[in-house]
């Protein structure tokens, strides 16, 4: 019933009609093979009548009881399978709905904060390994910040070492920092590669 408790069904419209046009297509085929393997013969029998025959007559039956029980039937198995498809395909289409929100966050500078699934949605590994790109990435990014603030403060302090003219060993050990702390923002930052 948690399906009848969706405000918005279709999240995806191209993706979701798709899968239902393809999901109805199968059924629509296989009710067309069942309904000629059923009418078929029948209808045979009717084109070349002995209106004495009883064989003729059975058939006749046969047919209006077939027209009564066989597209009522029919009829709910499509709107059940209608229905299911759009539940289904809403179980794909949310999780990329958010896979395209990542993305888009991501191309405006801003990294999202991890993205959870509804219960019952697919693609849940794929959601997962967002996830971890997001973490390595949350992890990236705090490492270069922390090191571009150490290196902007040395620098600062090296800035009122060398207008002070203090000692040069104090001077010294201030450059070092600063190259040590350059060097961690250059390893950071190379961890991360475009592909060509």
């Amino acid at each position: 019933m948690s399906f009848l408790r969706r405000r918005t069904f279709i999240v995806n419209y191209k993706l979701q009609l798709s899968i239902l046009l393809t999901s109805l297509g199968y059924v629509g085929f296989l009710l067309l093979v069942v309904s000629v393997a059923l009418f078929a013969p029948l209808m045979l029998q009717l084109r070349h009548p002995d209106y004495n025959s009883t064989e003729t007559a059975d058939a006749a039956l046969q047919i209006l009881y077939l027209h009564e029980t066989y597209w009522l039937p029919v009829l709910l198995t499509l709107v059940a399978i209608a229905l299911h498809s759009v539940s289904t395909s809403h179980r794909i289409a949310g999780p990329l709905y958010r896979f395209r929100r990542i993305c888009d966050a991501m191309i405006a500078g801003v990294l999202p904060k991890p993205v959870a699934l509804r219960k019952g949605d697919y693609l849940g590994p794929e959601m997962d390994a967002a996830n971890g790109m997001l973490d390595a990435w949350r992890g990236l990014i705090a490492g270069a910040q922390r090191d571009v603030t150490t290196l902007h403060q040395s620098l600062s302090r090296y800035r009122e070492l060398s207008t002070t003219a203090r000692t040069d060993v104090a001077a010294d050990d201030l450059w070092n920092d600063i190259v040590r702390t350059e060097q961690q923002l250059h390893d950071t930052l190379s961890r991360v590669q475009c592909e060509a």
